[in-house]
């Protein structure tokens, strides 16, 4: 995605061709639509003229999503009535699910790109599908609420806390961050079978590995070394893996059994081989937060280049231009160079440039 003139850049896994695709305003995030080939992107603020014909402009918050055909790279817009916080996908049933500022959930029909609303609740968090159970699940600020995907009827969980939340759809099972456990909820039953302390703190984010029964939890823990908390969904059983110094994205490839976790601060991807626990890292000069992975090719995408937050050096000219955005591919299988995961305590403030090791 690029802000500077609102496109999304389109590239072939195949050839590594790129073809940019123009949206409807500033994007700010984008999600995948496998099930109907299409992609979300999400608008992002925009200026507007205080007065028609009058100086001044006012940052307007966009309430529409670009969609594009996977196939044509051809655009329409659907409207959102409130403004846009998150969006998933069913990838059962192609429908979308979209968050926003007030307590509806907009409905996204995936063949026609029609809305319908579904008052959930007002939620900070974003919500996330069971395709197998064609359920989602909102963390709203009443409860954790769960929409049935056929009938849009709600129904109230019980109040299980204000964190993020996961799914496990093969075992159907729904993970919830509660303070410092982890909440383990079946799916059928909606009763909490499970909790597993995960410690105190922010945590960072969770994902799930639904081929492996695993949950990563993402816990940044500065000024302390971040780590990853494995809880293992059979046994319950929790392990703590360094991951770097400030990690703040994550990712699973379940065919690869792998999660992928960027470390911002120390400029390196960490892998965490999904049976052994065993992590290691890679280096990306000038790291952003942006990762993605292709579960079928194996393929993993990180972006970089651009400026990054910290103090210019002294020795830097001011008026040379931050290096270009690149993205990196990588594939894990065909070997990839090793570096020793940052493990600096106390780690340096995040975003103050700090060379690797230095604490």
């Amino acid at each position: 995605m690029a802000q500077g003139n609102a496109h999304v850049t389109v590239i072939d896994g195949g050839t590594n061709a790129t073809t940019r695709v123009a949206t409807g305003g500033m994007p700010e995030r984008l999600v995948v639509n496998t099930a109907r080939n299409k992609v979300y992107v999400i608008d992002g603020p925009h200026l507007e003229p205080i007065r028609p014909g009058q100086p001044g402009t006012v940052i307007q918050e966009s309430r529409d999503i670009t969609v594009i055909d996977g196939a044509t790279n051809t655009t329409s817009t659907v409207h959102v009535g409130s403004d846009i916080r998150n969006l998933v996908v069913n990838t059962a049933t192609g429908k979308a699910y979209v968050t926003g500022s007030g307590p509806q959930l907009t409905v996204i029909d995936g063949s026609s790109d029609a809305t319908s609303t579904v008052t959930a609740g007002l939620s900070y968090w974003a919500p996330v599908v069971n395709p197998t159970t064609n359920k989602v699940y909102l963390n709203t600020v009443a409860g954790v609420v769960v929409v049935d995907g056929a009938t849009n009827a709600t129904a109230t969980v019980h109040d299980l806390g204000r964190g993020a939340l996961a799914v496990d759809p093969t075992a159907n099972r729904l993970y919830v961050v509660d303070g410092g456990s982890l909440r383990v909820v079946d799916g059928a039953t909606n009763a909490t079978i499970g909790r597993v302390d995960v410690g105190d703190g922010d945590f960072g984010g969770i994902a799930v590995n639904a081929r492996a029964h695993k949950v990563y939890i993402l816990r940044p823990n500065y000024p302390n070394p971040g780590s990853v908390i494995v809880v293992d969904g059979k046994t319950f059983a929790a392990t703590t893996v360094p991951v770097g110094r400030s990690p703040g994205v994550l990712s699973v490839d379940e065919t690869a059994n792998a999660l992928y976790v960027l470390d911002l601060d120390s400029d390196d991807v960490v892998q965490i081989d999904g049976a052994t626990n065993a992590a290691r890292a890679t280096g990306v000069p000038r790291l952003l937060p942006l990762l993605a992975v292709n579960q079928t090719t194996g393929r993993v995408y990180v972006g970089a280049g651009g400026p990054k937050a910290g103090p210019v050096s002294g020795a830097t000219p001011t008026n040379v231009p931050p290096p270009p955005y690149v993205l990196y591919v990588f594939h894990f299988k065909a070997g990839v160079p090793s570096v020793p995961i940052d493990t600096c305590q106390p780690s340096p403030r995040p975003g103050a440039s700090v060379a690797r090791g230095n604490c």
